[in-house]
Protein backbone atom coordinates (compact mmCIF):
# COMPACT_ATOMS: atom_id res chain seq x y z
CA UNK A 1 0.00 0.00 0.00
CA UNK A 2 1.54 3.40 -1.05
CA UNK A 3 1.98 5.69 1.60
CA UNK A 4 -0.54 8.14 0.03
CA UNK A 5 -2.97 5.51 0.42
CA UNK A 6 -2.32 5.08 4.14
CA UNK A 7 -2.35 9.00 4.99
CA UNK A 8 -5.46 8.98 3.02
CA UNK A 9 -7.11 6.20 4.89
CA UNK A 10 -5.92 7.60 8.06
CA UNK A 11 -7.48 10.57 7.29
CA UNK A 12 -11.07 9.25 6.70
CA UNK A 13 -10.54 7.32 9.86
CA UNK A 14 -9.90 10.58 11.55
CA UNK A 15 -13.37 11.91 10.05
CA UNK A 16 -15.47 9.00 11.31
CA UNK A 17 -13.73 9.54 14.40
CA UNK A 18 -13.79 12.99 14.88
CA UNK A 19 -18.06 12.65 14.52
CA UNK A 20 -17.57 11.00 18.29
CA UNK A 21 -16.65 14.58 19.34
CA UNK A 22 -13.68 13.23 21.57
CA UNK A 23 -13.51 16.73 21.87
CA UNK A 24 -16.25 17.38 24.01
CA UNK A 25 -15.51 14.10 26.06
CA UNK A 26 -13.77 16.44 28.58
CA UNK A 27 -17.60 17.13 30.18
CA UNK A 28 -17.21 13.06 31.20
CA UNK A 29 -14.83 14.46 34.13
CA UNK A 30 -18.10 14.69 36.17
CA UNK A 31 -17.66 11.47 36.95
CA UNK A 32 -14.80 12.52 38.94
CA UNK A 33 -16.83 14.42 40.47
CA UNK A 34 -19.63 12.03 41.43
CA UNK A 35 -15.97 10.34 43.23
CA UNK A 36 -15.03 13.69 44.66
CA UNK A 37 -18.07 13.95 46.65
CA UNK A 38 -17.82 10.52 48.04
CA UNK A 39 -14.31 10.74 49.29
CA UNK A 40 -14.91 14.13 50.96
CA UNK A 41 -17.83 12.25 53.23
CA UNK A 42 -15.68 10.04 55.32
CA UNK A 43 -18.21 8.23 56.91
CA UNK A 44 -19.05 6.79 53.52
CA UNK A 45 -16.98 3.29 53.05
CA UNK A 46 -15.17 3.55 50.08
CA UNK A 47 -12.39 0.52 48.78
CA UNK A 48 -8.55 0.58 49.17
CA UNK A 49 -6.73 3.29 46.94
CA UNK A 50 -5.81 1.37 43.51
CA UNK A 51 -9.45 -0.22 43.51
CA UNK A 52 -10.94 3.32 43.60
CA UNK A 53 -8.99 4.90 41.03
CA UNK A 54 -9.00 1.65 38.62
CA UNK A 55 -13.03 1.88 39.06
CA UNK A 56 -12.66 5.74 38.09
CA UNK A 57 -10.48 5.03 35.06
CA UNK A 58 -12.96 2.64 34.03
CA UNK A 59 -15.94 4.60 34.27
CA UNK A 60 -13.97 7.48 32.56
CA UNK A 61 -13.42 5.26 29.35
CA UNK A 62 -17.11 3.91 29.87
CA UNK A 63 -18.48 7.36 29.80
CA UNK A 64 -16.62 8.42 26.98
CA UNK A 65 -17.24 5.51 24.59
CA UNK A 66 -21.42 6.22 25.74
CA UNK A 67 -20.82 9.29 24.97
CA UNK A 68 -19.26 8.73 21.35
CA UNK A 69 -22.22 6.88 20.82
CA UNK A 70 -24.26 9.38 21.15
CA UNK A 71 -22.73 12.11 19.16
CA UNK A 72 -22.70 10.15 16.55
CA UNK A 73 -26.87 9.16 16.97
CA UNK A 74 -26.97 12.89 16.74
CA UNK A 75 -25.51 13.87 13.96
CA UNK A 76 -27.07 11.30 11.79
CA UNK A 77 -30.61 12.02 12.48
CA UNK A 78 -29.40 15.79 12.66
CA UNK A 79 -28.00 15.86 9.61
CA UNK A 80 -31.11 16.17 7.32
CA UNK A 81 -31.77 19.82 9.41
CA UNK A 82 -28.00 20.79 10.03
CA UNK A 83 -27.73 21.20 6.88
CA UNK A 84 -30.35 24.69 6.78
CA UNK A 85 -27.72 25.65 9.56
CA UNK A 86 -25.08 28.17 8.69
CA UNK A 87 -22.24 26.46 10.66
CA UNK A 88 -23.39 22.67 11.25
CA UNK A 89 -24.27 22.19 7.39
CA UNK A 90 -20.15 21.58 7.15
CA UNK A 91 -20.40 18.60 9.64
CA UNK A 92 -19.76 15.32 8.15
CA UNK A 93 -23.14 13.69 7.73
CA UNK A 94 -24.83 16.99 6.35
CA UNK A 95 -21.65 17.53 3.69
CA UNK A 96 -22.12 13.51 2.56
CA UNK A 97 -18.87 13.10 3.64
CA UNK A 98 -19.07 9.31 5.68
CA UNK A 99 -21.29 6.67 5.16
CA UNK A 100 -23.95 6.59 7.63
CA UNK A 101 -24.11 2.90 7.62
CA UNK A 102 -20.03 2.61 8.83
CA UNK A 103 -21.41 5.54 11.83
CA UNK A 104 -24.44 3.45 12.69
CA UNK A 105 -21.75 0.05 12.67
CA UNK A 106 -19.09 2.29 14.69
CA UNK A 107 -22.16 4.09 17.35
CA UNK A 108 -23.08 0.18 17.73
CA UNK A 109 -19.26 -0.84 18.92
CA UNK A 110 -18.99 2.45 21.13
CA UNK A 111 -22.01 0.61 22.43
CA UNK A 112 -21.40 -2.64 23.05
CA UNK A 113 -17.85 -1.58 24.53
CA UNK A 114 -19.34 0.64 27.38
CA UNK A 115 -22.19 -1.75 28.37
CA UNK A 116 -19.78 -4.83 28.38
CA UNK A 117 -16.85 -2.46 30.25
CA UNK A 118 -19.49 -1.25 33.06
CA UNK A 119 -20.64 -4.95 33.24
CA UNK A 120 -17.10 -6.90 33.58
CA UNK A 121 -15.41 -4.18 35.55
CA UNK A 122 -18.15 -2.14 37.67
CA UNK A 123 -20.68 -2.13 40.22
CA UNK A 124 -24.03 -3.11 38.60
CA UNK A 125 -25.09 0.55 39.45
CA UNK A 126 -22.80 1.77 37.21
CA UNK A 127 -23.45 0.20 34.77
CA UNK A 128 -27.29 0.27 34.93
CA UNK A 129 -26.03 4.49 35.03
CA UNK A 130 -23.98 3.48 31.72
CA UNK A 131 -27.15 2.26 29.99
CA UNK A 132 -29.52 4.93 31.22
CA UNK A 133 -26.40 7.36 29.82
CA UNK A 134 -27.15 5.88 26.65
CA UNK A 135 -30.90 5.20 26.61
CA UNK A 136 -31.52 8.72 27.51
CA UNK A 137 -28.66 10.79 25.88
CA UNK A 138 -28.92 8.96 22.91
CA UNK A 139 -32.36 7.07 22.00
CA UNK A 140 -34.61 9.89 23.75
CA UNK A 141 -33.08 13.22 23.00
CA UNK A 142 -32.40 11.67 19.38
CA UNK A 143 -34.13 9.16 18.06
CA UNK A 144 -38.13 9.45 16.63
CA UNK A 145 -40.75 9.14 17.64
CA UNK A 146 -39.71 10.45 21.09
CA UNK A 147 -37.12 12.75 19.68
CA UNK A 148 -37.10 15.01 22.79
CA UNK A 149 -34.38 17.78 21.23
CA UNK A 150 -37.63 18.86 19.39
CA UNK A 151 -39.78 19.59 22.02
CA UNK A 152 -39.21 22.82 23.48
CA UNK A 153 -38.25 23.16 27.57
CA UNK A 154 -38.74 18.77 27.30
CA UNK A 155 -34.50 19.34 25.16
CA UNK A 156 -33.57 21.55 27.92
CA UNK A 157 -34.99 19.10 30.73
CA UNK A 158 -33.47 15.63 29.11
CA UNK A 159 -30.56 16.51 27.86
CA UNK A 160 -29.56 18.30 31.15
CA UNK A 161 -30.05 14.46 32.38
CA UNK A 162 -27.06 13.53 31.42
CA UNK A 163 -24.96 15.38 34.33
CA UNK A 164 -26.38 13.93 37.27
CA UNK A 165 -26.21 10.78 35.46
CA UNK A 166 -22.20 11.31 35.45
CA UNK A 167 -22.04 12.12 38.79
CA UNK A 168 -24.06 8.68 39.97
CA UNK A 169 -21.80 6.73 37.38
CA UNK A 170 -18.95 8.01 39.47
CA UNK A 171 -20.11 8.18 42.61
CA UNK A 172 -21.39 4.18 42.16
CA UNK A 173 -17.69 3.31 40.87
CA UNK A 174 -16.38 4.34 44.39
CA UNK A 175 -18.92 3.55 46.70
CA UNK A 176 -22.33 1.09 46.61
CA UNK A 177 -22.69 1.67 50.33
CA UNK A 178 -25.62 4.38 50.09
CA UNK A 179 -26.89 6.07 46.56
CA UNK A 180 -25.87 9.64 45.47
CA UNK A 181 -27.45 12.73 47.43
CA UNK A 182 -30.88 13.58 45.77
CA UNK A 183 -30.65 17.03 45.78
CA UNK A 184 -26.43 16.85 44.85
CA UNK A 185 -28.07 15.07 41.50
CA UNK A 186 -30.97 17.79 41.18
CA UNK A 187 -28.45 20.92 41.84
CA UNK A 188 -26.11 19.60 39.04
CA UNK A 189 -29.18 18.88 36.63
CA UNK A 190 -30.58 22.27 37.02
CA UNK A 191 -26.92 23.87 36.09
CA UNK A 192 -26.55 21.67 33.77
CA UNK A 193 -30.07 23.16 32.04
CA UNK A 194 -29.13 27.02 32.68
CA UNK A 195 -26.50 26.61 30.62
CA UNK A 196 -28.63 24.47 28.06
CA UNK A 197 -30.97 27.01 27.88
CA UNK A 198 -28.29 29.96 27.28
CA UNK A 199 -27.17 27.87 24.65
CA UNK A 200 -30.35 27.51 23.00
CA UNK A 201 -31.21 31.66 23.48
CA UNK A 202 -26.99 32.35 21.52
CA UNK A 203 -28.36 29.80 18.90
CA UNK A 204 -31.61 31.53 18.38
CA UNK A 205 -30.20 34.86 18.16
CA UNK A 206 -27.03 33.52 15.88
CA UNK A 207 -29.91 32.42 13.38
CA UNK A 208 -31.33 35.62 13.76
CA UNK A 209 -34.78 34.57 12.05
CA UNK A 210 -37.80 32.63 14.02
CA UNK A 211 -38.87 31.18 10.83
CA UNK A 212 -34.79 29.32 9.72
CA UNK A 213 -34.69 28.59 13.59
CA UNK A 214 -38.14 27.16 13.35
CA UNK A 215 -37.18 24.89 10.29
CA UNK A 216 -33.43 24.14 11.84
CA UNK A 217 -35.09 22.38 15.10
CA UNK A 218 -38.88 22.59 15.99
CA UNK A 219 -38.39 23.18 19.38
CA UNK A 220 -37.40 27.47 18.31
CA UNK A 221 -41.14 26.96 17.42
CA UNK A 222 -42.09 27.81 20.76
CA UNK A 223 -39.06 29.75 22.09
CA UNK A 224 -39.02 33.11 22.19
CA UNK A 225 -35.80 34.97 23.52
CA UNK A 226 -37.40 36.18 26.61
CA UNK A 227 -38.95 33.00 27.61
CA UNK A 228 -35.49 31.34 26.67
CA UNK A 229 -33.65 33.93 29.03
CA UNK A 230 -36.39 33.10 31.44
CA UNK A 231 -35.62 29.66 31.88
CA UNK A 232 -31.87 30.36 31.93
CA UNK A 233 -32.25 32.41 35.16
CA UNK A 234 -35.31 30.28 36.64
CA UNK A 235 -32.92 26.73 36.21
CA UNK A 236 -30.36 28.95 38.11
CA UNK A 237 -32.23 29.41 40.75
CA UNK A 238 -33.58 26.12 41.22
CA UNK A 239 -29.81 24.96 41.48
CA UNK A 240 -29.39 27.38 44.42
CA UNK A 241 -32.24 26.34 46.04
CA UNK A 242 -31.10 22.59 45.86
CA UNK A 243 -27.74 23.19 46.73
CA UNK A 244 -28.61 25.28 50.04
CA UNK A 245 -30.97 22.18 50.67
CA UNK A 246 -27.96 19.85 50.04
CA UNK A 247 -25.71 22.11 52.04
CA UNK A 248 -28.35 22.17 54.63
CA UNK A 249 -28.79 18.01 54.86
CA UNK A 250 -24.44 17.78 55.13
CA UNK A 251 -24.56 20.66 58.01
CA UNK A 252 -21.30 22.01 56.06
CA UNK A 253 -22.67 25.06 56.28
CA UNK A 254 -19.40 27.21 55.02
CA UNK A 255 -20.12 25.71 51.57
CA UNK A 256 -23.03 28.24 51.39
CA UNK A 257 -19.45 30.29 50.28
CA UNK A 258 -19.63 28.59 46.86
CA UNK A 259 -23.42 30.41 45.69
CA UNK A 260 -21.65 33.50 44.64
CA UNK A 261 -19.00 32.05 42.59
CA UNK A 262 -21.85 30.77 40.99
CA UNK A 263 -23.83 33.74 40.63
CA UNK A 264 -21.10 35.55 38.85
CA UNK A 265 -21.01 31.78 36.71
CA UNK A 266 -24.53 32.09 35.88
CA UNK A 267 -24.40 35.68 35.18
CA UNK A 268 -21.26 35.60 33.08
CA UNK A 269 -22.85 33.00 30.71
CA UNK A 270 -26.32 35.00 30.78
CA UNK A 271 -23.88 37.82 29.00
CA UNK A 272 -22.47 35.78 26.58
CA UNK A 273 -25.76 34.37 25.31
CA UNK A 274 -27.35 37.35 24.94
CA UNK A 275 -23.88 38.67 22.84
CA UNK A 276 -24.19 35.28 20.65
CA UNK A 277 -20.78 34.20 21.56
CA UNK A 278 -20.06 31.57 20.32
CA UNK A 279 -19.23 29.67 23.55
CA UNK A 280 -22.58 30.36 24.71
CA UNK A 281 -23.65 28.28 21.71
CA UNK A 282 -20.81 25.68 21.99
CA UNK A 283 -19.70 25.61 25.82
CA UNK A 284 -17.72 22.68 24.90
CA UNK A 285 -15.72 24.95 23.73
CA UNK A 286 -14.54 27.04 26.42
CA UNK A 287 -11.02 26.89 26.35
CA UNK A 288 -11.21 29.04 23.26
CA UNK A 289 -12.33 31.78 25.75
CA UNK A 290 -9.90 32.16 28.34
CA UNK A 291 -10.86 34.52 31.13
CA UNK A 292 -13.97 32.70 31.43
CA UNK A 293 -12.50 29.38 31.22
CA UNK A 294 -9.65 30.26 33.93
CA UNK A 295 -12.42 31.24 36.39
CA UNK A 296 -14.58 28.00 35.48
CA UNK A 297 -10.99 26.23 36.65
CA UNK A 298 -10.62 28.14 39.49
CA UNK A 299 -14.21 27.75 40.80
CA UNK A 300 -13.59 23.80 40.55
CA UNK A 301 -10.32 24.62 42.33
CA UNK A 302 -12.24 26.58 45.39
CA UNK A 303 -15.28 24.47 45.55
CA UNK A 304 -12.81 21.48 46.28
CA UNK A 305 -10.68 23.32 48.25
CA UNK A 306 -14.05 24.20 50.31
CA UNK A 307 -15.06 20.98 50.79
CA UNK A 308 -12.25 19.18 51.52
CA UNK A 309 -11.77 21.33 54.54
CA UNK A 310 -15.67 21.55 55.59
CA UNK A 311 -14.77 17.74 55.59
Amino acid sequence: MRASDISQNGGKVAVYLGVARPDHWFKNLLVLGGATVVIWRPEIEIGPPLAVLGHLAVALVVTCLASGANYIANEILDGPRDRLHPIKRFRPVPANAVSTTRLWGLAGLFVLLSAGIAWLFLPWQSFLCALTFIVIGGAVYNVPPVRAKELPYVDVITESANGPIRIALGWYAVTTACPPPLMLLLSCWALAASVMAGKRLAEYRFIGSRLRAAAYRSSFRWYTERSLLVAMIGYAVLCAVFFVLLVLDSGQIRLLSMLPFLGVFVGWFVRLSATKDRIAREPEHIWKKPAFAVYCIGMAIFFAVIAFSAG
